[in-house]
């Protein structure tokens, strides 16, 4: 798989299935792992679990289809730090 790119962060068992949906109508493969995820918040707060990952050459896309299908609070960017 070409170079991997995060796009969306999944807490729980219904925003993966959300996210799958949508990743899934593209036919873009991706990458799922179990990660810990640290937003850049004054308490720092830290989160675990699902990370999807896309080819670097389709976050772009796959980002703004999550955000049409209202996922936009899972959204991966330059902000999230991936510990």
């Amino acid at each position: 798989m070409p170079d991997l790119e995060p796009v969306f962060f999944a807490p729980n068992q219904r925003d993966e299935a959300a996210a799958e949906k949508v990743l899934d109508a593209t036919g873009i493969e991706y990458t799922v792992r179990l990660e810990v995820i640290e937003e850049r918040r004054a308490e720092g707060v830290c989160f675990q679990g699902m990370l999807y990952e896309v080819p670097a050459a389709e976050a772009a896309k796959c980002r703004e289809l999550l955000i049409r299908s209202g996922l936009q609070r899972g959204i991966v960017d330059t902000n999230t730090r991936i510990r």
